[in-house]
């Protein structure tokens, strides 16, 4: 909401990256250091936007591609390395080891809704299965994974994507 500075602190290792205003944090944690002080939008353009532009993986293979617009968040779970790998005995695109895939990647998926503070309606487009019951379970499981936030599952599309109605958030 403002543009005053962020400091931006790293641990050795580029993939922690700890934000603050207050280093003496970084008392208890010599091995951080001060990367640079940016204003929230080129914060957002260096570190934010290329998470949510790359491929997300997901556990045991697959991933997930965020696109977030101004009108909707489409997020397309892709799980052709998950086929390759042979996770769980994943040979193929069968039903049952679709819904047992997108049982395992749907906390993963609940996760980065948070994580990235989306937004507004989202669409997940997660690979189809033929069974009611299936999707109906895996909205349950989304209703229980999102309990204690204001989303709003809303079920399946025609098309078959799970549709989740998000408060629109800001970034802390």
């Amino acid at each position: 909401k403002t543009q005053e500075p962020l400091e931006i602190f790293l641990k050795n290792y580029p993939d922690d990256i700890w934000i603050t205003n207050d280093e003496s944090l970084f008392d208890y944690h010599p091995t951080a250091k001060l990367q640079s002080t940016l204003n929230t939008r080129s914060f957002i353009d260096q570190w934010i936007k290329p998470l949510l532009t790359s491929p997300l993986p997901l556990p045991g293979g697959g991933s997930a591609r965020i696109e977030v617009g101004e009108t909707l968040t489409a997020i397309d779970i892709n799980t052709s390395s998950a086929v390759n790998s042979g996770y769980e005995g994943f040979f193929g695109h069968d039903m049952e080891n679709l819904f047992a895939f997108n049982k395992r990647i749907l906390p993963t998926v609940a996760h980065a809704i948070e994580l990235f503070k989306l937004g507004g309606i989202l669409l997940i487009d997660l690979p189809r299965m033929n069974k009611p019951e299936e999707r109906e379970f895996l909205k349950k499981q989304m209703r229980q994974l999102t309990r204690g936030t204001c989303t709003q599952v809303l079920g399946f599309t025609k098309a078959g994507l799970l549709e989740l109605l998000v408060p629109r958030r800001e970034m802390d």
